[in-house]
């Protein structure tokens, strides 16, 4: 039978349309359930040269584990390593001066003290949001003004808050430290260790999207719950006097 052109027109696109219609590949299976369906026996790979060591600056050749992200686009790629990870805040020498914090006049907890807050910042979608800090902290008598000498327990501790950009959520609290000071001096005076100690912590929360903060806070107890309570138990921190301190929040998507 003699096809016209007519006719050989008619079955191209009849075949095209075949094939738009049903727009589903299968590799190793005559049976595909997606668009593109790959069967094998858990050894094969997909290769992409262009996502290879010789294409990819992202691609060292040393990990077999690499991840490939799809962008917004549907391009498949190795991101810079971590991958979507991101500094929300990065604040180094955080506290301008220090902050002086004195327990009870018997060594009684002192409140809650915020020590900063850092600026509003916004999860544009879930993310794990790491923050992790370092809180310098030195040890003075109540009224701040000579180091303490009298081996009685001191302990200072450190937290922090997540905040709507403004006002910490206090239901819950993140990223506890706790030193416990103690100091005696023999009666030469001389072998006492003044200076600066540091609180550090990092802590990890899983975030919906929204807009947050972090509250960094401190307080302090001399109370052992032995009686009677006396003038000689308290004592006072100044937080952030060695300008080293730092604030760190990172997400990650």
């Amino acid at each position: 039978m003699k096809l016209t052109k007519k006719s050989v027109i008619l079955i191209f696109f009849s075949i095209v349309t075949c094939f738009i219609i049903q727009a589903q590949v299968g590799i190793g299976t005559t049976n595909p359930q997606q668009e593109l369906h790959i069967v094998g026996d858990g050894t094969e790979t997909i290769r992409v040269d262009g996502l290879g060591i010789t294409n990819s600056a992202n691609n060292y050749g040393v990990n077999t584990s690499l991840p490939v992200h799809v962008d917004a686009n549907g391009n498949m790629l190795i991101p810079n390593s971590p991958a979507m990870a991101e500094f929300a805040f990065n604040g180094q020498d955080i506290i301008s001066g220090d902050i002086y914090v004195p327990t009870g006049p018997q060594g009684q907890a002192s409140g809650v003290v915020q020590l900063y807050q850092t600026p509003s910042f916004t999860l544009t979608q879930p993310a794990l949001v790491m923050v992790t800090y370092s809180m310098s902290a030195v040890v003075w008598n109540r009224a701040g003004t000579i180091a303490v000498d009298d081996g009685k327990p001191k302990v200072v501790n450190t937290f922090f808050y997540i905040g709507n950009g403004s006002t910490p959520d206090t239901s819950i609290s993140y990223g506890r430290s706790s030193l416990n000071h103690s100091n005696f001096a023999p009666t030469s005076g001389n072998w006492i260790t003044n200076g600066y100690f540091y609180s550090t912590a990092v802590d990890s929360i899983y975030l919906p999207a929204g807009t947050y903060s972090v509250h960094l806070n401190a307080f302090i107890t001399a109370t052992t719950g032995v009686t009677p309570l006396l003038n000689s138990d308290s004592f006072s921190v100044d937080f952030g006097g060695a300008s080293r301190e730092y604030l760190k929040v990172i997400t990650f998507y």
